[in-house]
């Protein structure tokens, strides 16, 4: 939904560890050795960063990443590439926080599994006017249902899946509340 990206974002980061109020780690940085993301701030891997950035970047400037510097990567890569502010409210969230934490691709193919069009993950006209004609609560519900497919067939789904499964039902319940208003 046009205007959406904000209140999205804010909602994602705080998923992705953003936790301003937190005195040891508010902006979410990790470096797990099981975790294939390596060094991650607020969500973003360093390998994402420096792709973005067009060079290589060190540990330190991952740590002085904070959500306004971050924000432009998130709406360029995920909100804009996802077309969001096309979509539905609720649904927008769903798509982008998919897209966040596990692609673009494999979140517009499964809103196009959902939708009953080629899945091709291009989100074009056809997508959007089926979207259109099905109701959002319908897309909410098959995304979500996607995506914890998708996350329990991960290998590292021993290690991280009650986390994962935790922040598919909470997205899915802010979306849900996104529609009802």
């Amino acid at each position: 939904m046009i205007g959406n990206f904000e209140k999205c974002l804010s909602y994602t980061l705080t998923e992705e560890g953003y936790h301003p109020n937190d005195s040891n780690n508010p902006f979410g940085y990790v470096n797990d050795p099981h975790d294939p993301g390596g060094i991650t701030q607020i969500g973003v891997t360093k390998k994402a960063w420096e792709d973005y950035l067009g060079h290589p970047v060190t540990e330190s400037d991952m740590r002085s990443l904070r959500p306004d510097t971050v924000s432009p990567f998130y709406k360029t890569n995920y909100w804009d590439t996802c077309s969001c502010d096309k979509l539905p409210e609720g649904v927008d969230l769903v798509v982008f926080d998919f897209a966040v934490n596990n692609g673009t691709g494999k979140a517009i193919r499964s809103l196009q599994d959902v939708i009953g069009v080629k899945s091709d993950g291009v989100l074009g006209p056809q997508t959007l006017e089926a979207i259109n004609l099905t109701i959002p609560t319908t897309i909410i519900t098959g995304v979500s249902d996607r995506r914890l497919a998708h996350l329990q067939s991960r290998p590292t789904f021993d290690r991280y899946g009650k986390g994962w499964s935790a922040r598919v039902a909470r997205v899915e319940d802010l979306a849900f509340k996104m529609v009802a208003r």
